[in-house]
């Protein structure tokens, strides 16, 4: 059988590259393996926020209608939704994700239906550049890892023997899941004669299997004239979505009989490090809209020292919004009051007292949970849960600790915000508009403000925070 093993990793993250490739050292004799260079988004990012000059340098084209992240977006998808009040058309949209597990289809709702990155776009398309190799070299098995998975040798020697067994049976298949997170509530079939199973809606692309026939499937799919994330991709090749837009887009309809399969989750072949995704702080971009011109842990590596720029609350605004326009990003130091608010969210959704928090989400009118898991929970997870909740109504009633943690470190980022709104070209006016906005939303956030943060020349978009 000509098979081969791809790992994806950008170059240009040489420690990271390098700590990949000595993890596939534990690949089977069997599965020759091939690092494989991703694309680097950053290197067309001086393209923006020209979208167009942008596809037209990555040789492809953008799912522009991928972010659900407005009561417009919801109805543009479907348009009766129109007549109904903006609460209940959200509302309409969330109960949409029924089907799925209720505690990863909040959180997909929440976090994962926003704008695209550029880190993203290019990790996408190179999973596309990727499948093109494989089927120019006509392989009949082609495994990929993300650079971050961490497969075991009698894990997928496992998998072979398991590979053996359809191949004996002549079961046609297209995908395998590797490592992946089951989203359907249905339970997944056995696949008789082996131990896999018939997969049911399942996100991550960290590590998977594709056969020959998939390979063609996926390519002529024309995936590339459409990207948006292939592990929301991939399931809907297979299983349903609850979006309809996804449904019925053209790389999705063009596939046709797609089977894929999966491991039992109860089966650790292979496990994914978690070290963040490359592409989580890249520039975001707006589809029609064009792009923020936000930054990425890339630049912040390669800009000289004078870019990273401590800002205290004591500094001088003025001063701060200068560097802004001039280097189009900035590192803020945090408080210390966001690791301590941190670490009580974290402790108070990690324990098992508790299963769900109920409050009223800022303008959605309606309250909503935010389930929790019981095990594997992650600084990463504890951030987004933390970003849910400062963007929460201040209508909730916040057990003490958190209340006590919390609330220094919302006033000292509205305090950092009105700053620099005031420092800024209409400064008081936008001051103004941001407190009348706080007032009449009750939106205990502060996050907003950083949208008004001006980029170079006259471009506006939102602005980035990270903790040191």
């Amino acid at each position: 059988m000509r098979s081969r093993a791809f790992c994806l990793s950008l170059q240009q993250r040489p420690a990271r590259f390098g700590a990949a490739e000595a993890a596939m050292a534990q690949l089977p004799e069997s599965l020759q393996l091939e690092m494989f260079p991703g694309i680097y988004g950053n290197d067309f990012r001086h393209l923006l926020p020209d979208l167009s000059a942008l596809e037209a340098a990555m040789g492809c084209r953008l799912y522009h209608q991928w972010p659900i992240c407005d009561v417009e977006d919801v109805v543009r998808m479907k348009p009766e939704l129109a007549e109904l009040p903006d609460w209940k058309a959200w509302e309409t949209y969330i109960s949409w994700h029924r089907c799925w597990i209720s505690d990863r289809a909040s959180n997909y709702i929440d976090f994962y239906n926003r704008h695209l990155k550029l880190g993203e776009v290019a990790a996408c398309l190179g999973h596309f550049r990727l499948w093109q190799k494989a089927v120019e070299e006509d392989l009949e098995l082609c495994v990929v890892f993300e650079d971050d998975a961490r497969p075991s040798r009698s894990g997928l020697e496992k998998f072979l023997s398991e590979l053996a067994k359809l191949d004996a049976m002549e079961f046609q298949w297209d995908l395998i899941y590797l490592h992946s997170a089951l989203y359907s509530k249905a339970q997944e079939p056995e696949v008789p004669g082996c131990e896999l199973l018939l997969a049911g809606h399942r996100k991550w692309a960290g590590a998977y299997a594709l056969s020959s026939r998939g390979l063609k499937k996926l390519v002529a799919s024309g995936y590339d004239q459409c990207i948006f994330p292939v592990d929301d991709f991939l399931p809907a090749l297979h299983s349903f979505h609850p979006r309809p837009d996804i449904r019925d887009l053209p790389c999705v309809r063009a596939v046709d009989g797609f089977v894929a399969l999966t491991v039992p989750d109860t089966q650790k072949l292979v496990e994914v490090e978690d070290r963040g995704s490359v592409s989580k702080f890249s520039t975001v971009l707006l589809g029609d809209l064009g792009a923020t011109m936000g930054d990425s842990e890339d630049e912040c590596e390669a800009q000289p020292l004078e870019a990273f720029e401590d800002f205290s609350f004591q500094s001088d605004a003025a001063a701060a919004a200068a560097m802004l326009a001039q280097h189009g990003f900035v590192l803020l130091r945090l408080p210390d009051s966001f690791a301590e608010a941190e670490e009580a969210w974290q402790e108070f959704f990690a324990g098992s007292r508790k299963s769900c928090f109920r409050g009223l989400r800022s303008g959605a009118g309606l309250a909503a949970e935010l389930p929790l898991a019981d095990v594997g929970y992650t600084r990463q997870t504890a951030r987004e849960h933390f970003h849910v909740i400062l963007g929460a109504s201040d209508q909730q009633e916040w057990p003490p600790k958190l209340q006590q943690k919390t609330q220094p470190l919302v006033d000292a980022l509205e305090q950092l915000c009105r700053q620099l709104l005031r420092a800024l070209p209409n400064g008081p006016v936008m001051d103004e508009a941001w407190e009348r906005e706080t007032m009449r939303t009750k939106d205990a956030s502060v996050f907003d403000a950083f949208s008004y943060f001006p980029r170079t020349g006259n471009q506006s978009g939102p602005g980035t925070i990270h903790a040191k």
